[in-house]
């Protein structure tokens, strides 16, 4: 007798729920009550209230930023990799980390930062208060298939999407056709692909703005309201049914 709405659900319990919002895993089930894909996004309110900034011609700020653990460390790697691009072109880079990186890898990741010679052009924060607001500062965004994607999406940021596992990459929204880079598996991406990636987005202002475009696409910013309309309706029809179910027993 108890309502239940289940949240990237692909598990056991999705055919029993009585409602499913699938944002992530874009799928066609054979369930009425199964809804997914990224009209179903629920944004946090620091990016419903948000609006972004004008696309910059020149790129000028990056930011890297992989999630709350980044197991495959691909935030040492996009370092590695584009350390010489950031010098040459005096790029201000913001390095995000989240509360499950672990301290251990932090300190190789400086000497890494030391080692390019790029220790007055790149920032390491942790526990950011906003990331509206860095997502809204940035030029070009480093980032995996997670929630992030949509976030940045909703700010109009273009942005290179290298994948934790096998899991994330089922997260279709993450795709060239919505304004992305999508290189796939991180730990597959070589050096060499991540930082000519870089360079063409950097050379080409037209494709900056043509990612944008894609990513404006979607209308992330009704998902909210979309998904409550959707558990009220789930809601009512459940107590419908279950009062309608009381009523033929006790006939």
């Amino acid at each position: 007798g108890i309502f239940v709405v289940n949240f990237e659900d692909l598990g056991t319990g999705m055919p029993e729920a009585d409602l499913v919002i699938n944002a992530l895993y874009e799928s066609d089930l054979p369930y009425s009550h199964v809804y997914t894909g990224p009209d179903y996004y629920c944004l946090r309110d620091e990016f419903a209230h948000t609006r972004p900034r004008d696309l910059s011609e020149k790129l000028n700020h990056l930011l890297i930023t992989f999630g709350g653990a980044d197991p495959s460390n691909l935030t040492h790697k996009s370092i590695r990799a584009l350390g010489g691009w950031i010098a040459n072109r005096a790029i201000r880079t913001k390095v995000i980390l989240g509360l499950g990186y672990p301290e251990e890898w932090e300190s190789p990741l400086r000497e890494e930062i030391a080692n390019r010679k790029v220790t007055d052009l790149v920032s390491i924060f942790r526990n950011v208060k906003s990331m509206a607001a860095e997502f809204k500062w940035a030029d070009l965004a480093l980032t995996s298939y997670g929630r992030t994607m949509y976030e940045i999406a909703s700010m109009g940021v273009p942005a290179i999407l290298m994948g934790q596992n096998q899991r994330e990459l089922q997260h279709a929204f993450g795709h060239s056709k919505n304004g992305f880079a999508s290189l796939g598996l991180g730990e597959k991406v070589t050096d060499d692909q991540l930082l000519a990636t870089v360079k063409s987005i950097d050379a080409n202002p037209k494709l900056r703005v043509e990612m944008r475009n894609r990513m404006a696409e979607t209308d992330l910013g009704g998902g909210a309201y979309r998904v409550t309309q959707l558990i009220l309706n789930a809601y009512r029809e459940a107590n419908l049914k279950k009062s309608q179910t009381q009523s033929i027993g006790n006939e």
